[in-house]
């Protein structure tokens, strides 16, 4: 038996698919009837246009950059409340320096760190300016948000110091 090739299917494949048998934006949907992941979908940037590229959807680069130095921030800030929330636990001096219920507070806010980073990448993301040019805005946050989760492993814990600082130079120029 062999194996069967990967489909390969593009974003405005899924719109059309999506559209013409009237799934009313729901893409999760079109996903499973189309077998395939949305991290696998191809989005049409990355293909070679045919004819001359469309304009499309666009941010400002310095703005980018700026809402992308913002969500670093975030996610660092986030990074270090994960950490502290996984050795809080079993960590003496930390027990002994803070009470429960401000273990508790510093915990709850590593949520509110990475959605305010997720919100920030969103920005540099261009979600608004995706919406704006049509795209359903559901849709463009979910692209987002599966780019800003790998945003967020690519850049944040201690094996990515590195790797963040050089790109914190690449935003500052």
């Amino acid at each position: 038996m062999e194996k069967s090739e990967k489909l390969s299917v593009t974003e405005s494949q899924l719109e059309k698919h999506a559209e013409s048998n009237r799934l009313n934006g729901d893409y999760n949907r079109a996903y499973k009837e189309l077998g395939v992941s949305p991290e696998e979908i191809i989005l049409d940037i990355d293909q070679k246009p045919e004819t001359s590229p469309k304009i499309g959807p666009c941010v400002n680069l310095g703005e980018r950059a700026i809402h992308l130095s913002k969500a670093l921030d975030s996610y660092a800030q986030s990074s270090r409340l994960k950490g502290f929330n996984k050795v809080s636990p079993r960590d003496e001096k930390i027990n002994k320096r803070y009470s429960p219920v401000t273990i508790a507070a510093i915990g709850s806010a590593q949520d509110s760190t990475r959605w305010a980073g997720d919100n920030e990448f969103a920005k540099a993301f261009g979600v608004d300016a995706m919406a704006e040019s049509g795209m359903e805005p559901g849709y463009a946050r979910a692209i987002s948000q599966i780019n800003a989760g790998k945003f967020f492993d690519e850049y944040t814990g201690p094996s990515n110091r590195k790797k963040l600082a050089k790109y914190r130079k690449i935003l500052k120029k």
